[in-house]
């Protein structure tokens, strides 16, 4: 249930992905993450990831993540990842 919503809220990011969605096709893992990714960088959507590093449990997939999210996004190369985010 809990992942049908995700699907539902990446395809609501772009319209393609909303048409495939809506007539019944089975998004890809790519199109999810794109998806994401756009909801992501527009501020809708809010990633929580999880991990602890005791025993560095879930840390991998939470890194692998993180760079799913942050993945293609336009930076000035000048000042911290916060601050090119913030500008």
């Amino acid at each position: 249930e809990l992942r049908g919503k995700l699907i539902e809220a990446a395809a609501e990011q772009d319209d393609i992905l909303m048409e495939e969605y809506l007539g019944g096709k089975e998004l890809s893992k790519e199109e999810i993450e794109t998806g994401i990714r756009k909801g992501v960088l527009a501020m809708k959507m809010i990633p929580v990831l999880c991990g602890a590093s005791f025993k560095n449990k879930a840390v991998q997939p939470l890194l692998d993540d993180r760079q799913i999210v942050t993945a293609g996004r336009q930076s000035s190369g000048s000042g911290t990842p916060a601050q090119s985010v913030r500008s």
